[in-house]
Order: C-alpha cells, then sequence, then structure tokens
C-alpha cells in the first residue's frame, strides 16, 4: 500500500466512482452521480492540492482524505474533510492510518496546522 499525492487525474474519476457507488448503496440513501462526486473531489484538490492524499494498492487508488484550511485565533485548522476507502480494503486500518499520518505530517510541516 501506498500513500500518495494523486499520480493521474484519472484516478479522481476512479475513486469519485467508486464513492458514488458506495453511498448511493448506504443506510443514507444519498443520491450521488460520478460527475458530482468528481466536482466534490475536484473541489478539495484545487483549493488544498498538498492535503489531498490517495492510497494505491499496485497502482490502482483505493482511497482518499482531504480537507480544506481555515485561519483560526491559534493557527490553521483542518477543517470539512472527507475520507473515503473502497470496501474490500476497509477493516484492517492500514489504509486510513497511513493516511492520517501522510495527512497529518503534511499540514504540519507546510501549513502548521494546529491539532
Amino acid at each position: 500500500m501506498q500513500i500518495s499525492h494523486i499520480k493521474n487525474q484519472n484516478d479522481i474519476e476512479i475513486l469519485a466512482q467508486e464513492y458514488a457507488n458506495y453511498y448511493n448503496n448506504s443506510v443514507l440513501e444519498e443520491k450521488w452521480t460520478t460527475e458530482s462526486a468528481t466536482k466534490m473531489f475536484k473541489y478539495f484538490y484545487d483549493k488544498t492540492p498538498d492535503l489531498f492524499f490517495v492510497a494505491y494498492d499496485n497502482e490502482k487508488p483505493v482511497g482518499v482524505i482531504m480537507t480544506l484550511l481555515k485561519p483560526w485565533w491559534d493557527g490553521m485548522h483542518l477543517e470539512d474533510g472527507e475520507v473515503f476507502v473502497l470496501p474490500n480494503y476497509r477493516g484492517g486500518g492500514a489504509v486510513s492510518y497511513k493516511h492520517l499520518r501522510a495527512h497529518e505530517t503534511k499540514g504540519n510541516v507546510v501549513w502548521r496546522v494546529v491539532v
């Protein structure tokens, strides 16, 4: 499992399609399309590309973590985040843990995020 910044713009569409399929079939009964999920993912990527991390399994995108930044009285805070991991890669914690560590490190080093 590798966590990195996005390798290929098409990876956003791949993850967005999986995101839409998952949430449309969940108990939440959300009404995502691949287009609307892609728009949301690109919104996060365009605002803070250095805080948009993708989990790859042999070049296949299998998860994403993304947040925005908000200036606060004591410094920058991570705000309005989203974490999504394909269902087949859930449960072991490896993807989410690596995602969060990469995200936290980048936030602290680049943006001096207050945690």
